[in-house]
């Protein structure tokens, strides 16, 4: 038994690594009573396996983990920065709020945009906008609904931004002073066919 080896004491390989080491000086302990005599051989063997690898890192021919070398050294743990979460969009905005593919937006846009240039010519007839508004109402719930093949969704959100956008392109007509050749009715049925294209594009 005097003859044997720390290694041997330990039962673990030379080669063992110092978490083979440490793990089986911890179950050997675990299997003996407090009291045991045989606890003292273990701590003397693992005492002493760690007094050879530091000799050993002395000279160069191993290398010890730190928490080995400077076992007296508290080991810090690095801080963590808080992680915040990614701020992200109700669910209900999910459901409601389209991305339009570009060649759609495109298109749309030359359309809705060449109706609110017609609006927006000088002198043009009260007839003229109604024919502009109904196209763009038929445009919105055509667009909307091709999208979601639901039409009583597409016509009440077509009508509501038709009467959204003519209030408040009236209001935003009484507060320019000057309007030009442009009527109130004007502005009102341009700011009424944004809301509509904005509707068609964006709302499913």
């Amino acid at each position: 038994m005097a003859d044997q080896t720390p290694y041997e004491r330990l039962g673990v390989a030379e080669s063992a690594s110092f978490e083979e080491i440490q793990a089986t000086r911890d179950r050997r302990l675990a299997e003996l009573e407090p009291d045991s005599p045989q606890r003292t051989a273990i701590e003397t063997a693992y005492d002493a396996i760690l007094m050879e690898r530091l000799r050993l890192r002395q000279e160069g021919k191993i290398k010890v983990p730190e928490r080995i070398r400077f076992a007296e050294k508290p080991v810090t743990e690095p801080k963590k920065t808080p992680a915040f979460p990614t701020p992200t969009a109700p669910a209900w905005a999910g459901r409601l709020f389209d991305k339009p593919q570009p060649q759609e937006l495109l298109t749309s846009s030359v359309v809705f945009g060449s109706l609110m240039v017609v609006a927006l010519l000088p002198r043009l007839q009260p007839t003229v906008l109604q024919l502009l508004l109904v196209a763009g109402i038929g445009g919105s719930i055509w667009l909307v609904t091709r999208k979601e093949n639901h039409f009583g969704r597409a016509a009440l959100f077509s009508f509501i931004a038709l009467l959204i956008g003519l209030l408040l392109g009236t209001a935003i007509a009484g507060l320019i002073p000057v309007l030009g050749p442009l009527s109130a009715e004007q502005i009102a049925t341009a700011f009424a066919l944004l809301l509509l294209w904005a509707i068609a594009m964006f709302v499913h």
